[in-house]
């Protein structure tokens, strides 16, 4: 089902794991992407944006994916751009690999981010930090800027009590009206995932698909 160039891409994994969770998540894309476009899935075209977002030749359905360890995750849009993230919960982080995380978020979350971050229990900070890392991937992978965008330039919310949202960008007032953003990790238990959608959308309709 795989292009030549996605047979490629996996040929260079040095790793058999890694090989395998590529060809089997690019096969499943490939099953989804034929199932909505009644298509064979080896007939799909995919291209990529200059910052490497994948995206069908032609435009329509929108898409996006994300993996980690053995859960990959998809998402399908008609309402407008979509990506999403995933990542591994490491919620029982404490000591320095807890003070690692913050570092990273002074250095890459939004001052604003980084108070709400410090103003939660020590024990909640892990998951915070991975539920703000999640959702803030998400939004860079939606809008297709890839690392052009820096993720300080924005804020989304991290804390349990809060909605998933964007709430403010460097560039534009109006920009936060224009997303939605989802908190899907019930989908799997040990994982933390967003979904970014640009656009008016009712909801996010979640399926499990098992490899």
């Amino acid at each position: 089902m795989l292009s030549p160039e996605e047979q490629d891409r996996a040929e260079r994994f040095s790793s058999d794991r890694d090989r395998r969770r590529f060809i089997v998540a690019r096969a499943l894309l490939r099953s989804l992407l034929g199932h909505y476009l009644a298509a064979a899935p080896g007939a799909v075209e995919i291209e990529y944006g200059a910052e490497g977002k994948p995206r069908l030749r032609g435009g329509g359905l929108s898409f996006n994916l994300s993996h980690a360890g053995e859960i990959a995750l998809f998402a399908f849009s008609v309402a407008g751009d979509v990506g999403v993230d995933v990542e591994l919960d490491e919620a029982g982080l404490a000591g320095e690999r807890l003070a690692q995380r913050e570092r990273l978020a002074s250095r890459f979350f939004s001052a604003a981010e980084n108070r709400d971050l410090r103003s939660l229990p020590s024990a909640l900070r892990a998951r915070a930090f991975l539920t703000c890392w999640t959702r803030k991937e998400a939004f860079v992978k939606a809008r297709g800027d890839g690392l052009k965008l820096p993720l300080h330039s924005f804020d989304v919310t991290l804390s349990p009590r809060d909605p998933a949202a964007v709430l403010r960008t460097d560039w534009s007032a109006e920009e936060p009206a224009y997303w939605r953003l989802y908190d899907v990790s019930e989908l799997a238990a040990g994982y933390i995932a967003a979904v970014a959608i640009r656009g008016e959308c009712s909801g996010v309709i979640r399926r499990e698909v098992c490899a």
